[in-house]
């Protein structure tokens, strides 16, 4: 099986022993939290920056101290996740099947989807 590290690892915490969760009303709230955090820009500046194009949707990682600096955490064009500047983007609000259709391209095109 094969795993790509996209970030550091933080927030562990054991959530099974033997055959049993714990606290498993928990562990599904949480999951439906990180399940929402998802969320989409498109870019409408990529100066100095090789690995955007304008016109582009792509997806933004949370990160709450990037984002008091002024900046978003985007999956670019290298499939890596980067800081950029939150004037580069302008948010978007998709429809729940729009979504699961570009998780799908996103995830096959390495983060980043064509809007044209």
């Amino acid at each position: 099986m094969y795993f790509e590290i996209i970030g550091e690892i933080e927030g562990i915490e054991t959530i099974a022993v033997g055959g049993r969760i714990r606290d498993i009303l928990r562990l599904r709230k949480t999951m439906k939290k990180e399940k929402a955090k998802k969320s989409f820009v498109l870019c409408i500046e990529n100066k100095d920056c090789d690995d955007l194009e304008k016109r582009k949707i792509y997806q933004v990682l949370p990160d709450d101290k990037a984002a008091k600096e002024g900046y978003l955490r985007i999956i670019d064009d290298s499939g890596e996740d980067y800081l950029y500047p939150e004037s580069y983007f302008i948010p978007i609000q998709l429809p729940r099947e729009a979504e699961k259709v570009l998780q799908v391209a996103i995830c096959s095109k390495k983060g980043t989807v064509l809007f044209s």
